[in-house]
């Protein structure tokens, strides 16, 4: 179980790196790009839209054929339409992969190439923190907290109020682990504090726990 769930947190991904791609390679990629794209049923609505893509392509087809003549303008106006087209395929790319989360499928038909890793499963959905324990701490004026862990928590912040949530004018001090624990100290005896953990996922997702209260003693 434990291999299965790491294996879906690493999702298949598109490459997106084209800083080795030659003048006439690139714009043989990003062709394909437009060909796959469009009408796509996957993405029917791409940011940036594939018109826009084709535009950028045409205006990098136009500005290196008018770099052969070696001008000095021409190339530079080469090299910004280069870039340009880049960032429109980048930016592409990662519209689909956060349509596609992981589907590998999905991502075979943006005409990208497709990265070595991940299983191509979509990542689970991210439970929220569960079995909150509020108990007294090893100290006077200290208060213990602790959920269960999860595998999809990529880190755990513990809060603390001194009033009552339900009044909706409580603030939440904070306290950021990625431990599954933590413990209060210096707070005031005699006095009723409510607490809840907030977990912030592998792909920044955020639940909440349950909230309790404990009198410190």
């Amino acid at each position: 179980m434990k291999k299965d769930l790491l294996s879906q947190l690493t999702q298949a991904v598109l490459v997106l790196g084209f800083s080795n791609f030659a003048g006439p390679a690139l714009a043989a990629f990003a062709a394909g790009v437009v060909a796959a794209m469009t009408g796509n049923a996957y993405y029917p609505n791409p940011i940036p839209a594939i018109a826009d893509l084709q535009t950028l392509l045409t205006d990098y087809n136009t500005a290196a054929a008018a770099a052969e003549s070696r001008d000095r303008n021409a190339v530079e106006t080469k090299l910004l339409a280069r870039l340009a087209l880049i960032q429109g395929l980048q930016a592409l790319g990662r519209y689909c992969m956060s349509q596609a989360n992981g589907d590998r499928q999905m991502l075979k038909s943006t005409g990208f190439k497709l990265g070595k890793r991940g299983s191509g499963d979509p990542v689970p959905e991210m439970p929220a923190p569960a079995n909150l324990q509020v108990t007294d701490g090893p100290v006077p004026n200290s208060v213990a907290v602790n959920v269960d862990g999860n595998l999809l928590f990529k880190s755990l912040t513990f809060q603390y109020s001194d009033t009552d949530p339900v009044t909706g004018t409580n603030v939440w001090m904070s306290e950021f682990t990625t431990a599954t624990g933590y413990i209060f100290f210096n707070l005031k005896s005699a006095t009723r504090y409510w607490f809840r953990v907030v977990a912030v996922g592998t792909r920044n997702q955020i639940k909440f726990s349950d909230i309790k209260s404990r009198l410190v003693q």
